[in-house]
């Protein structure tokens, strides 16, 4: 298992700030719970930033009602760890979902524990952090088995709604049609249903029910007929209680529909958000990519000039090479003047021979006379050249 942590950090070793920590934590945590496996793992911040991160998953074992549960998890190591706090996730699987309202975990799977929030790099582990997690998970586990047909209710209950409301329609024109009483003679007295008529005033139609059927129920329920039947009088508060359910059903129904609009309205503007942050993104991968490419030509043309210039340095240096004359009369006049120059020094030692006696009058007179001819016929050569090149 230490092999797998180390194969998994030689990629990421130059992200975290103590690598050392990290693999000892790591190794310490897969060695107690050998069903965490080290991998790396791509996370996604609120700011839209993505890192490539350390991630422990697997699966973490709890205790619930005398019965042992394996919990899966994601456990991200950020860059700054230990001294910042791992973030945690409860991943359920393809037959479990996250509780609603848990205490720790959201509705994302993200886990929110007071050591997490406490988080202190001296005191705090990875190995300490699994074991609270157990215990809290222990007292309320975070998921659940789907209930058959889980996948479809969201389904379902749309298209109930959808046919609740077309059924509300329907009965409501055929109560229409039954709500106007037949003929009766004027003779007939009704008998007195103030407290029927009274409801009546004070309903409300729900929206989509037309205010020619609630006319028609209005007056049934004030002037039934008088030869009116036990049957038919059933029916007819029957009648009027179904539709008084169906008022308070569709409006419970309008209102789960508002919120639903309302939730779905947030969701597509954090589309549109991450989508543009998304974009963002990618152009500003495509920027640092370029810079890249061009900090890394220009590495290689400093690489080259530095090869160069070391092999140069590494060469002997010539002094007649320092100097080079620009045209032949320069390289003529240099020649010259290092000439009168050996001519002067000549002169001096001969000078110094005859007064120590070391040279004879006669051979210093002889080289005198030949050396000072010399000196005056470069002398005249190098007027001669300083003219032309004026």
């Amino acid at each position: 298992m230490a092999a797998a942590v180390d194969g998994v950090l030689n990629s990421l070793r130059s992200r975290y700030e103590a690598p050392a920590r990290v693999r000892q934590d790591v190794v310490q945590l897969v060695g107690q719970i050998r069903s965490l496996l080290p991998k790396t793992g791509h996370l996604i911040s609120n700011d839209g930033s993505e890192s490539t991160l350390l991630v422990l998953t697997g699966t973490i074992p709890i205790t619930y009602g005398n019965a042992t549960y394996n919990i899966p998890i994601e456990l991200y190591l950020p860059q700054a760890y230990p001294r910042a706090a791992p973030i945690c996730y409860v991943r359920p699987t393809s037959d479990m979902t996250v509780k609603p309202g848990h205490h720790n975990v959201d509705g994302e799977g993200l886990v929110y524990l007071p050591y997490l929030h406490e988080w202190q790099a001296g005191t705090h582990s990875l190995v300490t952090l699994c074991a609270s997690m157990m215990s809290v998970f222990g007292r309320e586990p975070p998921v659940y088995a789907k209930p058959p047909g889980h996948d479809q209710q969201q389904a379902q209950l749309r298209a109930q709604q959808a046919a609740i409301q077309a059924q509300a329609q329907a009965h409501q024109a055929a109560q229409a049609q039954a709500a106007t009483p037949p003929s009766y003679t004027a003779t007939v007295t009704p008998p007195p249903y103030g407290n029927a008529a009274g409801g009546a005033a004070a309903a409300t139609p729900p929206p989509g029910y037309s205010t020619v059927a609630h006319d028609s129920g209005a007056a049934e329920r004030a002037s039934p007929p008088a030869n009116e039947t036990p049957k038919q009088e059933a029916v007819r508060r029957l009648t009027t209680k179904l539709r008084d359910d169906l008022k308070g059903f569709y409006a419970n129904i309008c209102k789960e529909v508002d919120v639903e609009y309302a939730s779905q309205a947030k969701l597509r503007a954090g589309h549109d958000d991450v989508t543009a942050s998304l974009e963002r993104m990618r152009k500003h991968k495509g920027v640092l990519k370029e810079q890249i490419h061009l900090a890394k030509q220009s590495t290689a043309d400093l690489d080259t000039w530095l090869t160069r210039r070391q092999e140069e340095e590494a060469r002997p240096v010539d002094p007649d090479d320092l100097v080079q004359p620009r045209d032949a009369c320069s390289q003529k006049m240099l020649e010259l003047v290092a000439e009168a120059g050996a001519i002067e020094d000549a002169l001096f030692a001969l000078d110094r021979g005859l007064n120590n006696g070391t040279v004879e009058l006669d051979l210093f007179l002889r080289e005198v006379r030949k050396l000072s001819r010399q000196q005056f016929l470069i002398l005249a050569h190098e007027k001669k050249i300083i003219a032309v090149q004026k």
